[in-house]
């Protein structure tokens, strides 16, 4: 694969993420935390970092009141 394939890849990626976004009205969201990550029920990709998202934005709440 050359180079340039993989950031235009990525490019479209970011915008298409951009548009759910924009569809969904999420930036009127502001009372929550929220985020859009990619993710496959068959394969588990991109599970871990959910999970990993979610504990670090919790872990965040919890430990602010300290």
């Amino acid at each position: 694969m050359r180079p340039g394939m993989r950031c235009g890849r990525a490019r479209r990626t970011q915008r298409a993420l951009a548009r759910r976004a924009q569809e969904l009205e999420l930036d009127q969201i502001t009372t929550r935390h929220w985020r859009i990550g990619g993710c496959s029920a068959f394969t588990g990709a991109g599970l871990a970092s959910g999970v990993d998202w979610i504990v670090q934005d919790i872990a965040s709440r919890i430990f602010m009141y300290d």
